[in-house]
């Protein structure tokens, strides 16, 4: 029997540039220090063992993954069942996993435990997948899973590296890698600690909603394939073709492309205010334009605007729910976490939680 791999699988966190991945255009994300830590070896009997130290349960299948009925599950199945599919020759594993990463708060848990797990079956049976091919295979298999997204989420995992944002253009899949270096500052999340469900919240109508109007628009224009390739003015110009949904989504997605590329340009030049700015703007769009936010992640992002040590701050993630990501002068931190803290618990009821993270690599074996 295999000797035991173990590996470690980032959360990812995006800066800026959020529901343009799956409307192909660009993002900023990069891996970050909290994550979950896999151990995997190949197992003995005929079935496979699946250990979740974050929900404290066992889940055993067989090769396809039938008898993986609990919601937590449900991207270990999907992944059996689509290499399988393929052809791919996988044994009986057991798999325990547990770490830092909060489910269900927009840092990408579901393309964490995907991306793992590919990971380790890749590794103990020699599948010869890229580091390409598992962003692809997970990503199918969370849209299995009924989550019509992208490729960022589980890209970032895979390629994040150390100190860096990734710029990524998300329909040549390439990125360039863009150091940042926020001197006193740092990043920070501010969990709303309201949970949200990808499969279950609004997150897939917004997807329609861009591809309805998009074919609404090539209907009229055959050289448009993407949404990108349509600049503000032809938008205006074809405004009478749209409904007024799919107009507002749409023009959100441009602006938010518009907006990475001038992120990037502000980090490249050490631009922080520029850059925390933009990150203002992003929350509105999102708020105002694409209708994801919630009162929780509109009241933090506000609550910050009165503070000058918040340079900026936007919701970050499918949204409905999950965490602001700020960009904080760093002494002033805990300070005003503990002011906002004790202002939301009053407004909600609920304690928000803090996070300070940094830049990782991706998925990196430790053992």
């Amino acid at each position: 029997m295999s000797e035991a791999i173990v590996y470690r699988v980032p959360g990812r966190i995006n800066f800026i540039g959020e529901h343009t991945d799956y409307n192909l255009g660009f993002v900023l994300p990069g891996a970050i220090d909290l994550g979950l830590t896999f151990r995997m070896k190949k197992a003995t009997g005929v079935h496979t063992e699946i250990r979740s130290l974050l929900y404290g349960e066992t889940a055993r299948c067989d090769a396809l993954g039938r008898g993986l009925n609990q919601p937590w599950t449900i991207f270990f199945r999907r992944t059996l069942e689509l290499l399988r599919s393929r052809g791919y020759q996988i044994g009986p594993v057991i798999c325990e996993f547990g770490g830092d990463l909060p489910s269900g708060a927009g840092l990408s848990s579901s393309s964490a435990i995907t991306c793992g797990f590919i990971h380790g079956l890749n590794h103990l049976f020699e599948l010869g997948l890229s580091q390409m091919d598992i962003v692809q295979v997970a990503s199918e298999a969370e849209r299995g899973s009924g989550v019509e997204g992208g490729q960022m989420d589980q890209y970032a995992i895979t390629f994040g590296e150390k100190g860096s944002l990734l710029y990524l253009d998300c329909r040549s899949m390439t990125h360039e890698s863009v150091n940042t270096d926020l001197g006193d500052y740092q990043l920070v999340l501010w969990n709303t600690k309201v949970e949200h469900s990808l499969i279950d919240s609004g997150y897939n109508d917004r997807h329609h909603d861009c591809r309805r109007g998009l074919h609404m628009l090539q209907a009229k224009d055959g050289n448009i394939n993407s949404i990108r390739d349509i600049s503000l003015e032809r938008l205006q110009s074809m405004k009478s073709e749209l409904d007024p949904v799919s107009y507002q989504r749409i023009l959100y997605v441009l602006q938010e492309n518009d907006r990475v590329e001038a992120t990037v340009a502000a980090l490249k030049a050490n631009d922080l205010e520029v850059a925390g700015e933009l990150l203002y703007e992003s929350h509105h769009g999102l708020a105002t334009k694409y209708e994801v936010s919630c009162q929780e992640l509109d009241y933090l992002v506000n609550w910050s605007k009165q503070y000058p040590k918040v340079l900026g701050a936007r919701m970050m993630g499918g949204g409905f729910g999950g965490c602001v990501v700020a960009l904080v002068r760093g002494v002033a931190v805990d300070d005003l976490f503990h002011r906002m803290a004790s202002d939301y618990e009053e407004q909600f009821g609920l304690v928000p939680e803090l996070h300070r993270v940094s830049l990782e690599d991706g998925i990196r074996n430790i053992g």
